[in-house]
This record gives structure tokens, C-alpha cells and sequence, in this order.
């Protein structure tokens, strides 16, 4: 039986496998091409969710052109999205229904 949270009484750790395998659904091999890219988007992740971290787009929505680390988070962003992409196509089409089909990230 899995541990559960003493605050809410839900099963720990059930979200973190989720999103990986979320993650290994939409972008195969992710894990094993991109190791540090797959650890990098799941911190981020739990960081934000957990509220250890925010984005400087959501702290300084009026600086339209940003701070440097606003910059170095538009550009994270933008290389896994387009990686997301560019493995699996569907999904920029809006179709998250369907995993891609064995897309290649080295391409």
C-alpha cells in the first residue's frame, strides 16, 4: 500500500509518476536522450507546484522584455517546447489525445 499524505490522504509520489510517465508518453526516450533536460522539467515542475520557485514572467508581468533570468526561463521554455514538438507533432496541433508515434529527438 502506498504512503499516504498526512495533510490530504492522498497517495504520495502518485503525481511525480504521472507526469514522467506524461511526460515518456509525449516525448519517448526523453529520459534516456535527455537525461538532464527530463530532471530539469520535472523540477521546475515541482518547484513551481510546491511553490519554491516562480516564474519572473508571473512576478514582473510589466516588463515586457524581461530580466536576464526571465530570458534564460523563456529560453528553457521555448528548447523544450521545442523539442516536446519536434519529437512528438501531434501535439502542436492542440491533439494531446494521441502519443506520438516514435518520434526521434535527435533529429
Amino acid at each position: 500500500m502506498p504512503e499516504k499524505c498526512s495533510a490530504c490522504g492522498q497517495p504520495k509520489f502518485e503525481i511525480t509518476k504521472k507526469f514522467k510517465a506524461f511526460l515518456k508518453q509525449y516525448v519517448p526516450r526523453i529520459e534516456e536522450d535527455f537525461p538532464d533536460e527530463f530532471k530539469a522539467i520535472y523540477r521546475m515542475r515541482s518547484d513551481l507546484a510546491h511553490g519554491l520557485d516562480l516564474l519572473t514572467a508571473d512576478l514582473e508581468y510589466w516588463n515586457y522584455f524581461g530580466t536576464p533570468l526571465q530570458q534564460w526561463q523563456d529560453d528553457f521554455q521555448a528548447e523544450h517546447a521545442f523539442r516536446c514538438g519536434h519529437s512528438a507533432p501531434e501535439l502542436g496541433s492542440g491533439n494531446m489525445t494521441e502519443p506520438c508515434q516514435g518520434g526521434n529527438l535527435a533529429d
